[in-house]
C-alpha cells in the first residue's frame, strides 16, 4: 500500500521500519531524532521493492537526520522538492550524527541541493557499504554556497566491499563558487571485494580525498573523474592499490605528465602499487607519457596505460 506523512516524522528510541512488498511510504518534511537509531528493512526486488521517500521543504535541514542508521534492504530516497537555503552549509540529504551508518543491501539515493551534502557522517566511526546500489550527489554551488560533498565523513572511515555499486558526485562549481570532492573521508577509505565505485568531483577539487588517513583499493573496479585544471584523483597519506583489483581508472583535471596528477601523496608518505612501494619523494618525480602502455610497471604486477588525461591500472596477465 501507499502512505504519506504530511509533516516531520520524529523518532523516539530505536526504530525498525519494515517496507513490505510494493509498499510506499512518503515523508513530506523529514525524519529526525537526536537520540534514535533507525533500522530499515525492505522486501521485494526491482519494481516490487518496498520504498521510503523522504523530502524536505527547508534546505537548511537534512531529509533524514538520526543518531545511527542501518539499511538492510528496500529503496530509500532522500531529496528536497522545494525550498531555499539561507546558510553557508545547508542540510545534507542523509545525516548520521553518532553511531555507524551501514548499508547491507537495497537502493539508496541521496541528492543534495544548493551546496548541501549527499551523505554526511558527523561523528561516526565507520560508514560500511556491503552490498546494494548507492548514489550520493552533492548539491551544486550557488552564489553563496560552494558545491557540496557527495559523501563526507568528518571523523571516521569508509568501507566499500561485497558487490556494492556506488556512484558519488561532488557538487559542481560556478564562476563565483568552487565545486567539491565526491568523497571526503577523515580517516581511511577501503575498497575491496567486487565493489564497483564511480566518483566524480566538482570544479577544481580532488575526487577522493582522505584528510588524515589512507586509501586502499584491494579489489573491484574503481573509476574517478576529476574536474578542473587543479583537480587530482586520489589524495591521501599512504595509497595502496593491490593486484586484486579488476581495474582502477583515474581521469585527472591536469595536463602534465607528472604521476602526482593522478595520485597525490603527502610528504613522507608512500604509494604501495602492486608489489612495489614508492616513497612520496620518488613518486612525484615519475612521469607517464601519453598514449603509452607500461606492462608490469617496474615489476609491480600491474599494467599502467596512459591515454590523454586517463591513467588506467590493471592486473598484469
Amino acid at each position: 500500500g501507499t502512505a504519506t506523512c504530511a509533516g516531520t516524522l520524529n523518532l523516539t528510541g530505536n526504530v525498525d521500519l519494515i517496507l513490505k512488498y510494493g509498499a510506499n511510504l512518503t515523508v513530506d518534511n523529514g525524519i529526525e531524532s537526536s537520540s534514535a537509531s533507525l533500522n530499515i528493512y525492505g522486501q521485494g526486488i526491482s519494481s516490487s521493492m518496498g520504498q521510503l521517500i523522504v523530502n524536505r521543504t527547508n534546505l537548511n535541514y537534512s531529509a533524514i537526520e538520526v543518531k545511527g542508521l542501518t539499511i538492510h534492504g528496500g529503496k530509500v530516497e532522500a531529496s528536497t522538492v522545494v525550498g531555499t537555503s539561507t546558510t553557508y552549509n545547508p542540510g545534507s540529504r542523509i545525516k548520521v550524527n553518532d553511531i555507524d551508518f551501514t548499508i547491507y543491501n537495497g537502493v539508496v539515493d541521496a541528492t543534495g541541493q544548493n551546496g548541501g551534502f549527499g551523505i554526511y557522517l558527523v561523528s561516526c566511526d565507520k560508514f560500511n557499504i556491503y552490498n546494494g546500489i548507492v548514489t550520493a550527489r552533492g548539491g551544486n554551488a550557488t552564489s553563496t554556497n560552494a558545491g557540496g560533498y557527495g559523501i563526507k565523513s568528518s571523523n571516521g572511515s569508509i568501507v566499500i566491499n561485497g558487490h556494492a555499486v556506488v556512484k558519488v558526485y561532488g557538487g559542481a562549481g560556478t564562476s563565483n563558487s568552487g565545486g567539491n570532492s565526491a568523497i571526503s573521508v577523515a580517516k581511511n577509505l577501503d575498497i575491496s571485494g567486487n565493489a564497483d565505485v564511480y566518483a566524480e568531483s566538482g570544479k577544481n577539487e580532488n575526487t577522493i580525498y582522505s584528510v588524515l588517513g589512507n586509501i586502499t583499493i584491494s579489489g573491484g573496479k574503481v573509476e574517478t573523474v576529476a574536474t578542473g585544471s587543479s583537480a587530482i584523483c586520489l589524495y591521501a597519506d599512504d595509497i595502496t592499490i593491490t593486484t586484486g583489483i579488476t581495474s582502477v581508472k583515474l581521469t585527472t583535471g591536469m595536463t602534465s605528465d607528472k604521476a602526482s596528477n593522478w595520485m597525490f601523496l603527502r610528504t613522507s608518505c608512500n604509494l604501495m602499487l602492486g608489489l612495489n612501494t614508492y616513497p612520496q619523494t620518488t613518486w612525484v618525480g615519475k612521469t607517464f607519457t601519453d598514449n603509452t602502455t607500461y606492462p608490469d610497471y617496474e615489476s609491480s604486477g600491474l599494467d599502467i596505460i596512459r591515454s590523454g588525461k586517463v591513467l588506467t591500472l590493471k592486473k598484469h596477465e
